[in-house]
């Protein structure tokens, strides 16, 4: 094995350690509660360490969702996710009583910015491609969409409303693609 393969596993490791710490202590605590130092004790890393992968603790909540979030940017595109959203909403489903740690207070703020921000990044691919162009500020249209989406996800694992995860996926894609076309109108 070469060097560069060891510290490529050296920093996985790493990046795994942090995040099981991270996860485990979501489970215990809220979010709010959780501080950097208590990643880094239960990880058994220095700050160092820490900062070399991340800036903060919010920073390794977007990162752990960023595949997750990824799934619900793409409902607003135009091919059919509706697959990819059903096995989201049932992962949610499955682990709702983390629901109200991680979608409360501050981790929510930042779970829908970053949700906001892959957002913003599709819907300019998709307004480009289209020759459409957004009747308010892009970055709005995505954190408008980013909140539409979040609320009713988070209030159905809070158990505010009772449905399917199917229903829910296929609620997701229909209400994202019906606020883009909403939102926006043709240049020509």
């Amino acid at each position: 094995m070469t060097e560069v393969e060891q510290a490529d596993r050296r920093i996985q490791k790493t990046l795994s350690s942090l995040q099981d710490a991270f996860f485990e202590l979501v489970l215990t605590y809220s979010y709010d509660e959780i501080k950097v130092s208590d990643i880094i004790k239960k990880a058994n890393v220095g700050r160092s360490t820490f900062y070399q992968h991340y800036k903060s603790k919010d920073d390794i909540l977007v990162t752990s969702m960023q595949g997750l979030l990824k799934v619900l940017a793409e409902s607003i595109e135009p091919e059919d996710r509706r697959d990819d959203l059903l096995e989201l909403m049932e992962h949610f489903w499955q682990n709702r009583q983390f629901a109200p740690r991680v979608f409360a207070g501050t981790a929510r703020r930042q779970v829908i910015m970053a949700l906001a921000e892959s957002l913003e990044i599709r819907l300019k691919k998709l307004y480009k491609s289209q020759f459409i162009s957004p009747t308010i500020p892009t970055n709005l249209v995505a954190h408008q969409l980013a909140e539409a989406q979040m609320v009713i996800i988070i209030d159905w694992l809070l158990g505010k409303g009772s449905c399917s995860a199917e229903a829910m996926a296929k609620h997701i894609e229909q209400t994202s693609k019906a606020m883009c076309k909403a939102l926006f109108v043709n240049k020509y």
